[in-house]
């Protein structure tokens, strides 16, 4: 399987597909709106949040190709986790992170950011 990273930049209102865990980009593409703040990869398909449009994005595959997208919990997404089920999303706006039914807009549970405006998230999943 690849091991590579995937960036944004929200100024550029770019994605960038490196090659590994380098600065050489194999890849990039604009992103679905103008300004990209969080990225998640659910083993297939890019997932991306923009805080201009307050939208989540599924891509298709790491590509510029959309497949789906739904408004944000809130006004001011900021990052994206995947947890292999379920989608988290986090918004610096409201100060909560939210846990979705799949990746959908759907919200399981929410609740409040340990500190103001969130802005990463990750999940840890156990080793095999």
């Amino acid at each position: 399987m690849p091991n590579n990273l995937i960036s944004c930049d929200s100024v550029s209102a770019k994605i960038y597909h490196h090659s590994g865990i380098t600065s050489t980009i194999t890849n990039s593409f604009a992103s679905p709106a103008s300004g990209p703040t969080g990225l998640s990869f659910d083993g297939t398909h890019l997932i991306s949040c923009d805080y201009d449009s307050d939208r989540i994005y599924h891509h298709f595959g790491i590509t510029s190709t959309i497949t789906n997208s739904f408004a944000s919990p809130r006004s001011g997404p900021s990052d994206l986790s995947f947890d292999g089920t379920h989608l988290i999303s986090c918004d610096y706006v409201s100060d909560k992170i939210f846990h979705h039914s799949g990746i959908t807009s759907t919200i399981t549970n929410s609740f409040a950011s340990p500190a103001s405006s969130p802005s990463g998230l990750t999940h840890e999943t156990a080793a095999c």
